[in-house]
């Protein structure tokens, strides 16, 4: 018969043994050391400096010290001296949560029992047909095995559905997936049948929807209900009933109303007016552009003065169009794409002259000139018999007076001192003087016609008698007597046309 066990190796006690108590404390130490074999370490390869009463490692391959000669076995401290124990293949020992078992050759962790294919599990509960995972819990927890961790929802086909599902006593509240589509959305529902749908995001763009419609608060401009990211203050606000603001950096910009829009902030862009001449459609006019609200308007030759608006003139210097050489300003007016009217102001006097295109700018009429108060009496002029000038023209001269109009008649007046020379010529029953010559204040076009009269004595008359000269005339005197009384004079007037 064996003096051991054969699978602890615990040592049997003989007959008539002496000292049994030793023999069977021995046997109660091993099994103290292997039953619920809980050791310090695995593959332990020095002995510590000072163990404690029952600690155990289990041995590695290569040992130093007092566990020399003793790799792969179990060491445990025991009555201040170490109880080597070489371990036998299938006892179990472990480390903290760590079991392994020994295989013959070393400590190795168990096989766990097979779990793939089952056909259902319940956690807390049952599983059924449909629902092959179930778990009853106040929660489920997945976590990461160091880094990253997904829970995945795979369907077979882009036509089923891969979603997740929340219910309320059974009955569908609200899910999240991909229905009938690759199209991610979140839908609701009040009873499990009807359904609204909250959120869809396209699978190919990304772009979300709001088939619903999307709600939120009104926010304020350094709070906006729909703000951007990295931009405190910027995004969209309301700031009262139908009427929705924009804000950038905590200030309100754009206020949109159902009666109005007010923007707060310069307008740029492609949006407005690239020049001052810019005339693409839809654009909004900036304030100088052709040049209005402006105390400088762009100055341009006439000729190129086409779309409507104000601008300046240089003169005839640079421009020999122009009716003024001092330049001035000039209004642009059209009525279609080919009628344009210009209307031309004098930089230097209260002079403004007015032309018409009928044909886009490729041709005009002549300058007219604008008669109001300040230019109604100056010179008058004319070209090829059409006014270019003033409409009455007055002056005075040590040859008389006179006046001219627009439309050619002039008008020449004076009163004569007549020559009081004796009278030798008889005239009709009468005598008259060899005659004097009066120049006119202003030349005719062609010989005028005369009234004379005489302010004088009534025993003398004073008679004019015309010649062919424009710029003159001869003055006979005639009297009844041989010699006329002294100081007399006749007041002379000559009409006619000045061209």
């Amino acid at each position: 018969m064996s003096d051991q066990s054969a699978r602890l190796l615990l040592p049997f006690l003989q007959a008539a043994q002496a000292q049994k108590h030793v023999t069977h404390n021995e046997a109660l130490e091993r099994l103290d050391v292997l039953v619920q074999l809980v050791v310090e370490d695995f593959g332990a390869s020095s002995p510590p400096i000072a163990p404690l009463e029952g600690e155990i490692w289990a041995l590695g391959l290569a040992v130093s010290g007092d566990w020399a000669g003793h790799a792969s076995e179990l060491a445990a401290w025991m009555n201040g001296g170490w109880l080597f124990i070489a371990p036998q293949a299938g006892w179990c020992a472990v480390k903290g949560s760590d079991l392994r078992l020994w295989s013959g050759g070393e400590w190795v962790t168990p096989d766990l029992p097979a779990l793939n294919n089952l056909d259902g599990v319940g956690v807390n509960t049952t599983y059924d047909g449909t629902n092959r995972l179930s778990v009853s819990s106040d929660a489920t927890l997945f976590s990461h095995e160091g880094d990253d961790h997904r829970v995945k929802v795979n369907k077979a086909l882009s036509a089923d559905t891969a979603s997740l599902l929340f219910q309320t006593g059974w009955s569908g509240r609200a899910e999240m997936g991909t229905s009938g589509g690759d199209d991610f959305s979140v839908k609701v529902s009040n009873d499990g049948t009807n359904w609204a749908t909250a959120l869809s995001v396209d699978a190919g763009s990304g772009l979300a929807s709001f088939p619903a419609g999307l709600h939120a608060s009104d926010g304020t401009p350094a709070t906006p209900s729909i703000a951007f990211e990295n931009a405190p203050g910027t995004g969209l606000y309301r700031p009262a009933v139908d009427t929705v603001a924009l804000a950038t950096a905590g200030a309100e910009r754009l206020r949109v109303t159902s009666a109005s829009v007010q923007i707060d902030v310069p307008v740029v862009g492609t949006a407005v007016t690239q020049s001052p001449t810019d005339t693409s459609a839809g654009r909004l006019m900036q304030v100088g552009d052709a040049g209005w609200l402006v105390d400088s308007p762009p100055t341009t030759a006439l000729g190129a003065a086409l779309i409507s608006g104000t601008y300046a003139y240089a003169g005839s210097a640079a421009d020999p169009d122009a009716p003024s050489v001092a330049g001035g300003t000039v209004l642009v007016q059209r009525s279609d794409v080919l009628f344009i009217t210009q209307l031309a102001q004098s930089a230097n006097d209260w002079n403004a002259f007015t032309r018409h295109s009928a044909d886009g700018g490729s041709s005009w009429s002549s300058w007219s000139m604008l008669i109001g108060q300040r230019n109604a009496v100056g010179t008058v002029s004319q070209s090829a018999s059409v006014p270019t000038g003033a409409l009455i023209e007055a002056g005075t001269n040590a040859n008389g007076s006179f006046t001219r109009f627009a439309d050619g008649t002039q008008f020449c007046w004076t009163t004569l001192a007549l020559a009081s020379s004796p009278i030798n010529v008889g005239f009709l029953g009468g005598f008259r003087n060899s005659g004097q010559t009066w120049a006119y204040p202003a030349a005719f076009g062609s010989p005028p016609s005369m009234v004379s009269g005489n302010p004088g004595a009534l025993t003398s008359l004073a008679v004019v008698v015309n010649t062919a000269n424009n710029t003159a005339c001869s003055v006979f005197h005639t009297a009844f007597a041989s010699q006329p009384a002294a100081n007399l004079s006749a007041r002379i007037l000559a009409v006619g046309r000045w061209f």
